[in-house]
């Protein structure tokens, strides 16, 4: 099992033998085999002159504005040091609109709605757009649509069937997606397309999708969107009197 300790930091590391001692506050001290250091990183900004440059920063990096110039507008900044997303794929993003603005003078600015995520457990968690909580603050009440992996075919194939897709949307447009599950940070990014170029859910239900493929689960669950209207008892009685009218 897991046994997870809150409130208590880590002071200091010492080895005895083979095994590993974190001592923790609290006069905590835990025994183990290794040691996983994951804190995160931070911004390398101090000491490296940027006050003398009159650039801006504080503890979240350098300032910039949506063309990443610092406050020296000759001078642009990108990536991990000015954030707001510790991602490569982000910082190879503002790279291009540093390109952009910096070398082109093609005015550029970053848009930061439609932001893949991914978090490479197992299985992978892969995210983008709003999630339900955050639709709602805005004053949104979305449609959620949800497949489970345990449904499609190529999952049962290869007995990877724990997941689902979640999708958080209103009036046809995909708000926000959410994937757990087998290569979700693959399949997570026709659900960023479709945000990206404002294509609807009915747009995916169209689509053709090759049998059988993990990609197949959009398409199922865009299509439970239509299947109270498919199955109700308004379109049944319309197609009772169409098959009452016909030869």
């Amino acid at each position: 099992g897991v046994n997870i300790y809150t409130s208590v930091s880590a002071l200091s590391i010492s080895k005895k033998d083979e095994s590993r001692i974190v001592h923790c506050s609290d006069d905590l001290d835990l025994k183990c085999d290794q040691i996983l250091v994951a804190v995160g990183r931070r911004p390398n900004v101090e000491d490296i002159g940027l006050d003398k440059a009159g650039i801006k920063f504080g503890v979240k990096g350098i300032e910039v504005d949506r063309r990443m110039r610092t406050s020296q507008k000759h001078i642009y900044a990108c990536g991990d040091v000015c954030g707001p997303y510790p991602f490569t794929h982000m910082a190879e993003y503002q790279a291009g609109i540093v390109i952009s603005n910096a070398i082109f003078r093609f005015p550029k600015k970053t848009d930061y709605r439609v932001v893949p995520w991914v978090t490479y457990t197992d299985p992978e968690l892969a995210r983008v757009g709003l999630t339900l909580q955050q639709a709602e603050a805005k004053g949104i009440t979305p449609q959620v649509l949800r497949f489970n992996f345990s449904e499609n075919d190529r999952a049962l194939a290869e007995v990877e069937t724990h997941g689902f897709v979640k999708l958080i949307t209103h009036k046809g447009k995909i708000l926000g997606a959410s994937i757990l599950g087998p290569h979700a940070g693959e399949l997570i990014h026709e659900l960023v397309l479709a945000m990206q170029t404002g294509a609807k859910i009915s747009d995916i239900s169209a689509t053709i999708h090759a049998y059988p493929t993990l990609a197949q689960i959009h398409r199922r669950a865009v299509n439970t969107a239509y299947a109270p209207k498919l199955f109700s008892d308004k379109t049944k009685k319309i197609v009772y009197w169409i098959n009452r009218l016909l030869p």
